[in-house]
């Protein structure tokens, strides 16, 4: 009897145990699921990124630092210059291994990825040189010598001013209509070398 009951045991163990394992391989299926669906949506958001900035821009980037350090060390006042050395040499070697591999040169590739660094690293010298440019013909358009023929532009205002005050006098008419249009030309092209100092 204690045979049978000992039997009876173990087959409801036996029962028990293939339950739980049932139960782990439903918790290991979930937690499969689980990761696949992590893993679709890390892709999905890896495709997004990489498709708005090349995976060969992170490539190019990381060799670069690596010759960047080296070039550095050798001349450590030319940061940028160096950056763009290395960025050529690189584009160099990527556009010679595409000819060697694939038999075509994907220049526009090539360059599309090095304006992603370089184009960010020169921005700011770009805009001190507008601003440059932009004092520069300042200053210029201000400068007193572009401006000397004012007293006599002045001078013919004033003038066409005392005729038309001398014709309004008068009472004659004619004159007096020449005289304003004589004065409205002189305020004109004052306006104009105001408006354009530079011509």
């Amino acid at each position: 009897m204690e045979l049978i009951k000992d039997i009876k045991e173990g087959f409801i163990n036996l029962k028990e145990g293939f339950v739980g394992l049932k139960e782990s391989f439903k918790e290991m299926q979930t937690s499969f699921q689980e990761l696949k669906l992590a893993q679709k949506k890390l892709e999905h958001t890896l495709d997004q990124f990489f498709s708005f900035i090349p995976l060969e821009v992170f490539i190019l980037l990381l060799l670069a630092v690596l010759l960047l350090v080296i070039l550095n060390s050798i001349s450590p006042t030319t940061v940028r210059g160096n950056l763009s050395i290395s960025i050529f040499l690189l584009c160099a070697l990527w556009m010679y291994a595409n000819q060697l591999l694939l038999k075509e040169y994907r220049l526009l590739k090539v360059l599309h990825t090095a304006a992603y660094i370089l184009v960010p690293a020169y921005l700011m010298e770009l805009g001190r040189l507008g601003k440059w440019i932009y004092k520069y013909f300042r200053y210029r358009k201000l400068k007193p010598e572009r401006l000397q023929d004012l007293p006599v532009m002045t001078e013919g205002i004033h003038t066409s001013y005392s005729k038309f005050i001398i014709s309004q006098n008068r009472g004659n008419f004619i004159q007096f209509v020449d005289s304003i249009k004589d004065l409205k030309m002189e305020i004109e092209k004052l306006e104009k070398k105001l408006e354009h100092p530079l011509q």
